[in-house]
């Protein structure tokens, strides 16, 4: 009896970015009389001396690439010592290699960050390992056009010499939330924002000037903070003490969607999200995590224009615009709670968006039309 010849996938670096990772693997396994599976987190043997671990790991990295007719760099893990391992053995072996790009680290480190000098050597290591990486893909895979043409500008490589795609963010099919403000079921609105805090995407000083503003002219409203609860936690609370200490705002760390917290209040007590305020050329370009999480809800999203967004959303249908200036966005939530059941709509046109452009199903079809090609 003859057997159906199978191509072999290795999904190669950490699991740790959102989402992407366990929908890359799920798509192999749902196709198993297709495809074979390796997973290889790069992060095994943590109890060996380092000199073992690292050869061991060397080792099995370098036999799951020969092995593997498929290899898909997952999110996140571009640039490390493996990743650039597999992109240069690639050079003899041309397999398809599939780079799944969220970031970039150069332009993370050193444009929006600004962790070293440009024309620092960290900085030339950073940019010579991104091009490394987004030109090694067969095809490199980014979330917005938007993202693909900055980054490319960045980098200083043209957009023809890529061999790239499209895919965009994929985000859990949620409950719809009870919005208890707009459902008329509470006489007090609640607007809610998560992310990491020193983060300058966020623009979180803007949002926070701006619930000072509304707090201080009698806004007859809640708040809620959750930050992630890094290392800089101590110092994010003393520098927006005036919110911490106010009666009508929640700020903590404990709320993530891992422990369920975040996911549970949201869909209990949220009528409106926070997406980003920032300054920087980065935030009017991408389109951020926190911005499809709040839709997946139904919750409606306030947040600043960016070319990334406008792929998707449209103002005043899917998704609520305001400018970064505190002043503008405080006025901009007043607006939106003035007209309750058009926000409601805004929330409910958001969440069918995220089922038609930012599903597991779709993401499913749109890798096999990749893989047709």
């Amino acid at each position: 009896m003859s057997h159906r010849k199978k191509n072999t996938a290795l999904l190669l670096g950490s699991t740790k970015a959102a989402y992407r990772p366990s929908l890359w693997a799920a798509y192999f396994m749902e196709r198993s009389q297709d495809y074979g599976l390796i997973v290889d987190t790069c992060d095994f043997g943590s109890r060996l001396p380092r000199v073992v671990r690292v050869i061991l790991r060397v080792v099995f990295t370098i036999f799951a690439y020969m092995v593997s007719d498929i290899v898909v760099i997952q999110p996140m893990t571009h640039v490390t010592f493996y990743s650039r391992m597999v992109y240069r053995l690639n050079r003899y072996f041309r397999k398809k290699i599939i780079v799944d790009v969220y970031i970039s680290s150069f332009e993370t480190m050193i444009v929006d960050r600004k962790k070293f000098r440009d024309d620092s050597v960290e900085a030339m290591k950073l940019k010579r390992r991104d091009c490394l990486a987004f030109l090694a893909g067969n095809p490199t895979i980014f979330l917005t056009a938007a993202e693909r043409s900055y980054y490319s500008k960045i980098l200083d490589i043209g957009e023809d010499s890529l061999h790239s795609t499209v895919r965009p963010l994929v985000v859990p099919d949620r409950p719809l939330a009870n919005r208890p403000y707009l459902s008329g079921e509470s006489q007090r609105p609640t607007i809610a924002w998560w992310g990491r805090e020193g983060n300058p995407l966020h623009g979180f000083e803007n949002i926070a000037e701006a619930c000072r503003i509304l707090l201080e002219n009698g806004f007859d409203g809640s708040f809620a903070f959750f930050a992630s609860g890094g290392k800089n936690w101590d110092e994010f609370q003393e520098k927006f003490s005036f919110l911490k200490e106010h009666p009508n705002v929640l700020f903590s760390k404990d709320y993530s969607f891992n422990n369920g917290k975040l996911t549970e209040y949201l869909l209990e007590n949220t009528d409106l999200a926070f997406g980003t305020f920032g300054n920087t050329k980065k935030a009017q370009t991408v389109l951020v995590n926190k911005v499809l999480d709040a839709a997946s809800f139904g919750i409606p999203c306030l947040t600043q224009e960016s070319s990334g967004l406008k792929e998707y959303f449209n103002e005043g249908e899917t998704i609520l615009i305001s400018d970064t200036k505190p002043s503008e966005i405080a006025n901009a939530i007043l607006l939106a709670f003035s007209e309750p059941e058009k926000l409601s709509a805004i929330g409910n046109r958001a969440r069918d968006l995220m089922k038609s452009e930012f599903s597991q199903t779709k993401f499913s079809e749109d890798l096999d039309r990749m893989f047709r090609q």
